[in-house]
C-alpha cells in the first residue's frame, strides 16, 4: 500500500503511479508497472509471480500529464521461503440491482481443509482502493450487498492457511442490474471541479457584483441626462402670449366689443 504525495506538490492532475520492482542488489533495472490514480489517495498493488525466499527493492513515483516525479525511497521486502498456494476458482452466480453472489471451488490438488479463510475484494470501476471482507473457511459463496445500480465491479479472492496466503485468483468484472445513478458534480474526474473551488468562484461573483453596479449607474446617468435636456427644451420653448384686442386681454372680449361700438357711434355723431 502506497499513500500520494501532497496536493501542493502535485504540479497538475495526478494521472497515476508506477510502482517498480527488483531484486535487490541487482544490477538490473527496476520493472515498473502503472497503477491509475482514482480518488483515494491511499493505493495498494500487489505485485506476482516474484522468486520465494528472496529480497526485492520496491520504488513508486507518480505522474501526470507531463511526466514522473521523483522515485520514493527504496523499501525491502521478502518472499516466503514456502510455495504459493493455488487460489480457488471464483466465479459470479447471480447479481441484482444492489447485490452479487459470488461463489468459489476449492482447488482439487489441495486438502480440503487447508484454508482458514477467505478475504475477498471488490471495489467500483477498475480504480480506486479495494475493499476487502473477511469469509470464513467453511464458506464458498459470499453476497456483496449495498452495491450501487448499474454499476461495474471488479472482484477477486485470496485464501489463508496456516503457511502463508495464497495468489489472488482471477480478478473478475460484474455489472449489477438497474440504471446507473448520475455521478455527483465533486466526486467527476476524483477531484471538485474548478468551477465549484473558491479561488474561481469568488472573482466571478465580484466581476458580476462590478457588472451589475456599471448597469445601474450608466441607466441613473442616461435617466438624469433625458430629464436635464427635456426640462432645458421647454425652458427654450417660447411662451404663448394670451390674444388681445388693444390695451385688453382676451378675457375682457365683450367689453373690447362694447367699446368698439362706442367708439363706431361717437364717430357717426362727430360726422
Amino acid at each position: 500500500m502506497f499513500q500520494a504525495p501532497p496536493r501542493e506538490h502535485w504540479n497538475g492532475r495526478l494521472l497515476g503511479y508506477y510502482v517498480g520492482h527488483k531484486r535487490h542488489q541487482s544490477m538490473e533495472p527496476f520493472a515498473f508497472h502503472t497503477v491509475t490514480a482514482g480518488r483515494s489517495t491511499h493505493l495498494d498493488h500487489r505485485l506476482t509471480r516474484l522468486q520465494k525466499a528472496t529480497r526485492y527493492s520496491v520504488v513508486v513515483k507518480a505522474f501526470n500529464s507531463v511526466g514522473s516525479g521523483p522515485e520514493s525511497h527504496e523499501l525491502l521486502v521478502e518472499t516466503s521461503d514456502k510455495d504459493s498456494l493455488k487460489p480457488p476458482h471464483l466465479y459470479v452466480s447471480e447479481t441484482s440491482d444492489t447485490a452479487a453472489l459470488l461463489e468459489w471451488e476449492h482447488p482439487r490438488d489441495l486438502p480440503e481443509n487447508v484454508f482458514t479463510h477467505y478475504m475477498v475484494y471488490y471495489r467500483p470501476g477498475s480504480e480506486g482502493s479495494w475493499h476487502s471482507v473477511h469469509v470464513p473457511s467453511k464458506d464458498k459463496r459470499f453476497k456483496l450487498t449495498s452495491l450501487e445500480s448499474g454499476t461495474k465491479y471488479q472482484v477477486y479472492l485470496t485464501a489463508y492457511s496456516e503457511s502463508g496466503v495464497s495468489d489472488p485468483s482471477d480478478t473478475l468484472t460484474l455489472l449489477t442490474e438497474g440504471k446507473a445513478m448520475a455521478p455527483s458534480i465533486a466526486s467527476v474526474g476524483g477531484d471538485t471541479p474548478y468551477f465549484l473551488k473558491l479561488h474561481f468562484i469568488i472573482p466571478v461573483a465580484a466581476s458580476i457584483v462590478i457588472i451589475v453596479i456599471v448597469i445601474v449607474v450608466a441607466w441613473v446617468w442616461v435617466k438624469k441626462a433625458q430629464f436635464r435636456d427635456e426640462r432645458e427644451a421647454a425652458r427654450d420653448q417660447p411662451k404663448m402670449m394670451p390674444m388681445m384686442c388693444p390695451g385688453i386681454y382676451l378675457l375682457h372680449a365683450p367689453k373690447c366689443r362694447r367699446r368698439r361700438k362706442k367708439v363706431k357711434k361717437s364717430q357717426q355723431v362727430a360726422m
